[in-house]
């Protein structure tokens, strides 16, 4: 059984031609656990969880073993950000934050009784 025991999260207002303004980070534990038979199952629901597409998360992230980092674009409520959502903050209509998610992917074995 592969497991996620909950996620670390760290966000910042992301200012689509400044970048990333590192003293508005804020930081959050998510209590939320993720497990299945195999990998790929959890993968999967990681990317229902945080409705991310594959290519946002990171496996081994760091040289960690079993580390998981996800990056994202979000609105104010904390949901991935909308196409056009993303078109208003690059006009600058919209602030928009950069969210980033670590989780360690761990193998449980099954008790024997």
């Amino acid at each position: 059984m592969y497991k996620i025991n909950g996620f670390s999260k760290m966000v910042e207002v992301d200012d689509y031609k400044e970048g990333c303004l590192p003293e508005t980070m804020q930081n959050f534990e998510i209590n939320y656990v993720i497990s299945g038979k195999t990998k790929e199952e959890v993968i999967k629901q990681v990317m229902n969880f945080l409705n991310v597409e594959r290519d946002a998360i990171e496996l081994n992230a760091c040289e960690e073993n079993g580390r998981i980092d996800i990056q994202t674009l979000e609105d104010a409520d904390g949901c991935k950000a909308s196409n056009g959502e993303i078109e208003r903050w690059k006009r600058g209509e919209l602030t928009l934050y950069a969210g980033y998610y670590v989780g360690y992917l761990t193998i449980e074995k099954p008790a024997k009784f």
